[in-house]
This record gives structure tokens, sequence and C-alpha cells, in this order.
């Protein structure tokens, strides 16, 4: 799964940044913070999405840095 995968990664390559295309569309926050949880540090979100989600996603990223 790419939580694990995402895990992994990080481990290996703890000073690299990584992108996770998500691609979020609804749900940002639910979505995205599992990613951010597990070591990303940035997360995708689709341009025509709601600024909820957009917000959500934001919201994600700074709980976790």
């Amino acid at each position: 799964n790419g939580i694990k995968l995402l895990e992994t990664l990080r481990a290996k390559f703890p000073k690299n940044q990584i992108l996770v295309d998500l691609k979020t569309m609804d749900a940002g926050e639910y979505e995205a913070e599992p990613f951010y949880k597990a070591g990303a540090d940035i997360c995708t979100v689709l341009g025509a999405s709601g600024i909820a989600t957009i917000k959500g996603v934001i919201a994600a990223a700074k709980k976790y840095g």
C-alpha cells in the first residue's frame, strides 16, 4: 500500500523531500492526513477541488509540519 511504501522511503531518505501525487478532489484532510503522518512533505490537490478540500489538505500539512 502507498502508506507503507512512503514510510519505507522516508526511512531510507530522511533528508529528501517526498511529494505524494494524491490528486485529492474531496475529503482533503481525511485523505491527506495519513500520508503526512507517514512522512510526506507535499500532497497534491486537483485544481478543480473546492476550497474546503484545499483547506483540509493545508490543515493536515500544518499538523505534521
